[in-house]
Parts: C-alpha cells; structure tokens; sequence
C-alpha cells in the first residue's frame, strides 16, 4: 500500500507539469516595484521566501572608469540610481556615493553592488548565479568566478557564437548558456563540442518541439523566459501558467522578472 501512495505522488507530480529539479532565476535579482534591480537586498529577499538551492539570480556587469566592475543593467546609472552618466566614465569614488532606486523610482539606502561583492554573498549562500556581460570583459569575469571558486555555480549568458566560443575556450567548468532557438543555431553552437553538462540551451516561445527534443535527448538543459514586465503588463503570471510553460517546453531553468511566484507555481 505504501508504494502505491508513493507511485501515485510521484504520477501527480508528473502529471500537473511540476518539477522537483526546475531552476528558477531571478531577472536583475528581482524587478518587484518595492524593490531596487541588481541589488543584494533582493537576492537576500528572494533567499528568504524560496528554498534557496533551487534558486538562481541573473545579474548585469559592466565596469567603471577605473576598471571595477559592478552591476548594471544599463549603459547609465540615471534609470538605476540618483546619479547621472556612463558607468564606463565613471570614478569608483563617485560611483560608490549613488544610491539605487526601485523598479518605481524611490531611492534607497543601497549602494550600486560590485560583482566582488555579489561573489562573497555567493560564496556565503547556496544561490546560483547567471551572469550577463554587457561589454567585452568575458575573460575577465570567468577569472574573477575561479578565484572565488564558484565556476560550477555559474551561467554565463551568451548570445552570439563567437562569444559562446570564447567563454568555451576559457572555462570547461563554468556553465555556458547559449541561443539555440532554430536548427541552424544549434548547429552553430554544436560545431563548438562544448559537453553537454556544461552547455544550457536559451530557447525562445517559438522554438520547434523537436529541437527542444532534439536538446533533451542529448542530456542538454533548456532555458527560457517568461519577461512579465514586456508580455504581461508588469504583472506576475497565475500559479498554473507558470507549471504550463514549464511542462510545454520542458524548461530546466526558468526565468522570470517575479521570482517567488514563479517559484510558488513550479515547485
């Protein structure tokens, strides 16, 4: 009787599109609008509310005009905090005074975070990190994740071959995500032999199933996101759209701009 009960558990699960092993990764950490983008507030938030070896954070780098390289999402720090300018001109003195502001625009008592800062936090924590590297400094940030020894918790975020190419050719160990959305792109990324335990596939909502099948087959992780701030008016999605798109495309990692309950409707 007892094997039945534990049968019948696990054919739920399967049935409603839930997965014990789905990554979940949060856009910027989190975009709630209380709350301020590539911010360790809210990696450590969102550590409180999920369990946090299923959690992933994605962040943005970029460096200052000093070489530091911190977290920023865009080009100028003028959307993200008090301040105004280029980060690539920038001084570390003054990039260090600004404050960051929410997704709806009030200002903080938090500093811009560097990307040596975000290491320690994840050195401390079992949270995973997906890093995307907004200028040419690929090398240079896989250096920074070995010191720190982190290259198995790592996703670099690729989306060009030659970029893939590269983080390839600097680390065996660091996990590399590439855009694999048509047969032609795979082949592109397939022609790098890069192992499949390394490599995670970005598909997009349009992705033929038999590529997704094609990737599964080969004990290649799948990727997506859901972009709720673009496709959904900002707003999170309902509990069972979020198992559904898990389910349909038979997704390993998950990103979303929401990451509790995205969390709350997978697991």
């Amino acid at each position: 009787m007892k094997s039945l009960i534990l049968l019948l558990i696990t054919l739920s699960l399967l049935l409603d599109g839930k997965s014990q092993s789905i990554q979940l990764c949060g856009h910027r950490g989190v975009m709630y609008p209380e709350q301020a983008e590539n911010a360790l507030s809210g990696f450590r938030w969102v550590a409180t509310q999920v369990k946090p070896d299923t959690m992933m954070v994605e962040i943005d780098l970029r460096k200052s005009k000093e070489g530091t390289i911190y977290l920023m999402h865009d080009e100028t720090v003028d959307r993200t905090t008090n301040g105004t300018g280029k980060i690539s001109e920038l001084s570390d003195t003054y990039l260090n005074s600004l404050y960051l502001k929410t997704s709806s625009g009030a200002q903080t008592t938090e500093h811009i975070p560097t990307f040596k800062e975000v290491l320690a936090f994840a050195q401390r924590n079992p949270v995973k990190l997906m890093l995307d590297v907004k200028i040419d400094i690929w090398e240079e940030v896989i250096q920074h994740v070995r010191a720190a020894n982190l290259e198995e918790r790592c996703l670099v975020l690729t989306f060009k071959v030659d970029y893939s190419k590269r983080v390839a050719a600097a680390s065996r160990t660091i996990g590399l995500s590439c855009l694999i959305t048509s047969q032609e792109e795979w082949k592109a990324i397939d022609a790098l032999q890069i192992p499949a335990q390394q490599l995670v596939a970005y598909i997009s909502a349009k992705t033929d199933s038999s590529l997704i099948n094609l990737l599964k087959s080969k004990k290649i992780k799948v990727m997506t996101d859901v972009s709720e701030y673009l496709r959904h008016n900002a707003k999170p999605l309902n509990a069972e759209e979020y198992a559904n798109k898990v389910k349909q495309q038979s997704l390993d990692i998950l990103i979303s701009d929401f990451p509790v309950e995205a969390w709350k409707g997978v697991r």
